[in-house]
């Protein structure tokens, strides 16, 4: 710690004369990708822990954070998202296949709908009167023109995001 350049964690250890910075500090400096980097390095029931707050397994929470982390990093990086096509594509849920375009037989599309099925269904995990008036606003002014264009960017058809929009994905069993 004495060797760290952080100027939150040097002064933080100066005022309270701490060896070690409080975990809220450590995990407020961490990258989103390190954050999942650490829960990879979780123990199996830790990892489990958090999964079960979205209802989920291990590994579907691991892959739908990294998808997430890919997005942000585009992002982050003034990358064109809306294009994005996948090479590796996260864990689907059986329930939203039917929202998704089908590309051929049991192969499901894996462009920017995905992600945002993904974001949406956490987001209604945590907060389930969250508005998704802007992201779906957006998205909908790419799609109004033709089904073909709800299909390229990876719904089912154009009616699914007025069904993302008022209608959570998230249901505790």
């Amino acid at each position: 710690m004495k060797r760290t350049t952080s100027p939150e964690i040097k002064e933080k250890l100066k005022i309270d004369n701490m060896k070690y910075p409080p975990i809220w500090l450590a995990i407020n400096l961490m990258t989103f990708g390190q954050i999942i980097n650490l829960i990879e390095l979780m123990s199996t029931n830790n990892i489990r822990q958090i999964a079960k707050q979205y209802d989920c397994s291990d590994a579907e929470l691991l892959s739908w954070l990294k998808c997430l982390n890919l997005l942000r990093n585009m992002c982050a990086h003034n990358s064109n998202i809306i294009d994005l096509k996948m090479h590796t594509t996260p864990i689907l849920r059986e329930e939203w296949k039917e929202l998704l375009y089908e590309l051929k037989e049991g192969v499901y599309s894996n462009r920017i709908a995905l992600p945002i099925i993904i974001v949406k269904y956490m987001m209604d995990a945590i907060d389930n009167q969250y508005n998704f008036r802007e992201i779906f606003g957006s998205f909908r002014k790419l799609i109004d023109k033709s089904q073909r264009q709800a299909n390229y960017y990876g719904l089912k058809n154009k009616e699914v995001l007025n069904c993302l929009q008022h209608n959570s994905l998230y249901t505790r069993i």
